[in-house]
């Protein structure tokens, strides 16, 4: 069994991630990880043009397993720390660097709860021009609308003219370029409402 105290406490960055990537075993019991995931998180320096592959493995799995474990026990406005975790999630979303931005905006569908300023931060990056760089396939714009059918199907619906929704439709292609996949027609059936 991982000591997950002390992998997010090394000054490892690479026993940081594996932590964050198994944190998720640990269930509820994980909350008591999260000002320590967090404090690894934010200390990896985003103003970089390039992180390491470790750096980059935490920042975005990290985002990941912060919104899983606030969605395991719920968001408490009266606990800080996970005012502070929401706000993180929140500015990652308009993060410079694309794979946190990507992971961020996915990770705000397992938050559960804060659905009003989680929708409102989704609608914004749905309807922001894209960005200089994007992926080829899959555009944040894309992965907005898609965690936004995961937490209010009628609302994305409302989105079926977008430009994020083509975008959606094309990412849809690229995720079964090698077959059908249960997953992307569970996650997307609204769009073909």
């Amino acid at each position: 069994m991982m000591d997950f105290a002390a992998a997010l406490s090394s000054d490892s960055v690479r026993r940081q991630y594996e932590a964050a990537l198994f944190l998720h075993i640990e269930g509820d019991l994980a909350i008591v990880h999260l000002p320590a995931l967090l404090a690894c998180c934010k200390g990896v320096r985003l103003d970089r043009d390039l992180l390491s592959t470790d750096e980059q493995n935490l920042v975005e799995c990290g985002a990941v397993k912060l919104a899983f474990i606030i969605g395991c026990v719920g968001l408490d406005p009266s606990k800080p720390v996970h005012l502070e975790v929401m706000r993180w999630l929140f500015d990652s979303v308009h993060s410079s660097n694309l794979g946190l931005a990507a992971s961020a905006i996915c990770a705000l569908g397992f938050v559960g709860s804060d659905k009003e300023n989680i929708v409102r931060c989704l609608q914004s990056v749905i309807r922001e021009d894209l960005r200089e760089v994007e992926h080829e396939y899959v555009t944040l714009r894309a992965l907005a609308l898609r965690t936004l059918g995961r937490i209010d199907k009628e609302l994305a619906s409302q989105y079926l003219s977008s430009e994020a929704c083509f975008e959606l439709r094309r990412a849809s292609e690229y995720w079964q370029k090698d077959g059908p996949s249960e997953w992307v027609a569970k996650d997307l059936d609204w769009l073909s409402n």
